[in-house]
């Protein structure tokens, strides 16, 4: 491991100790530790040449064409021009946009700055990983796993006790596990991530590992695995849950293949029969109650809605990055009771933001994330490292039809931790 390698790792794995300790009141201060630490990884990923930008040239251009359709918006236009757009008519009797001598396709440009900085931040943390040892990913995940031990550790506390000081300062917590996030729906995302890799090392096979070695790391992993779908499902989150169980489902299934029958019918069972049983003697009673509730009840069709509407009308352009919550109150109902500052859509308000650049954006993800399961499968499919980094995408790109998973800061730096995973070439597990 070079020098330039271990201080990338350690800024990282700061990253990944740090930031779910500032995602009650401080989010924007995870932001800005994001920021600083993304362009220190920057400086260094340039200090190593071109070598990893080369070897992953599409990445490289889908980035690089990502980063500037999101500066294109702040860029200052003629005003007619502008002012022609679709949707800006509506700003028609605001003083303060119509007295603005520059006007930019995004209707509030320093917000849309200020996400062109934190997404370039996220493209340093991107490369970086690509650019990593295995032994180093490893080390990483490894913190990562500790992370996700304390949360899922902490959201069983909070629903056992019910105490308040448990909840780290959250003042409105309803009694379900949540960690250290303030909406369960986003805490329940991140464990549903780690349950694919959790099932992918307990069956991993190494050559010449005694077999008290194995058992023990199996056994130890399935408390693990325990306790995190027992929090998954005491967070009270229906499509939290419902992921998780299919999350640990698929892993199981693809997992258990490289045994033979026997023994894949047995690895299965026996996963099955303890988390299951446990998951029922526990939260048997907030799975009925929280499934029992009429979805269509829920506040967030109503914000689709209202999304579709303000996406026809500023379309095919959109409002500009990181503009939504302000841009969204001239498209909001009345009957909304509350201030609405995400779409709960990841999809949605990437369209509401940059129209059919959003389009091509998504598009782009799901055809690199596509390309690369056949390249996997090709390659014979048996590195299961990789592929539990793959369940673990296909999970969150689920969940964030549900939720706004990708604008929380710790699970968009999970996100981009486990995608860089599955897209590096050649991973091969120590």
């Amino acid at each position: 491991m070079t020098r330039v390698e271990q201080i990338s790792a350690v800024l990282i794995g700061f990253l990944l100790i740090t930031i779910p300790f500032m995602m009650g009141d401080y989010k924007e201060l995870a932001r800005l530790e994001i920021v600083i630490v993304g362009m220190l990884l920057w400086v260094l990923l340039l200090w190593n040449g071109f070598a990893i930008f080369n070897e992953y040239k599409i990445l490289s251009i889908f980035t690089f064409l990502l980063l500037a359709a999101i500066g294109l918006y702040a860029i200052p236009l003629p005003v007619e021009f502008i002012e022609s757009l679709p949707g800006r008519e509506v700003y028609g009797s605001v003083e303060e946009y119509n007295e603005l001598t520059l006007k930019t396709i995004s209707l509030i440009p320093q917000d849309t700055l200020l996400t062109l900085v934190y997404a370039s931040a996220m493209a340093a943390v991107f490369f970086t990983m690509l650019s990593f040892s295995y032994q180093t990913i490893e080390k990483l995940l490894f913190v990562l796993g500790c992370i996700v031990i304390f949360q899922a550790s902490l959201g069983i506390i909070q629903y056992a006790s019910g105490v308040d000081h448990f909840y780290i300062g959250m003042q409105e917590h309803g009694n379900t596990a949540s960690g250290t996030y303030r909406n369960r729906d986003h805490y329940v995302a991140l464990l549903e991530m780690a349950i694919p890799f959790i099932v992918a090392f307990m069956s991993i096979k190494t050559k010449n590992q005694k077999s008290e070695i194995l058992i023990g790391r199996v056994l130890g992993l399935s408390i693990v695995l325990i306790l995190v779908v027992v929090a998954s499902i005491l967070s009270g989150s229906r499509a939290g849950i419902t992921l998780a169980i299919l999350g640990l489902m698929l892993s199981v299934f693809i997992m258990s293949m490289q045994y033979g029958k026997l023994k894949s019918f047995g690895f299965i069972a026996v996963t099955f029969i303890v988390v299951i049983g446990v998951a029922a003697n526990i939260g048997v009673v907030s799975i009925i109650n929280r499934f029992s509730v009429d979805p269509l009840e829920d506040l967030r069709w109503q914000i689709f809605n209202a999304s579709e509407v303000a996406i026809q009308s500023m379309w095919p352009l959109g409002s500009g990055p990181g503009t939504f919550p302000e841009v969204f109150r001239m498209y909001q109902p009345l009957e909304m009771p509350r201030f609405i500052n995400h779409a709960h859509n990841d999809y949605y308000e990437l369209i509401f933001d940059l129209g059919i650049a959003g389009v091509g954006i998504i598009a782009g993800v799901f055809l690199i994330y596509g390309f690369r399961w056949l390249s996997l499968l090709r390659g014979g499919g048996d590195n299961k490292v990789q592929i539990a980094a793959g369940i673990s995408i296909a999970l969150l790109m689920l969940h964030s039809y549900f939720d706004f998973n990708l604008y929380i800061p710790y699970n968009a730096l999970v996100a981009i931790v486990v995608f860089s995973i599955f897209l590096k070439r050649d991973y091969k597990c120590s």
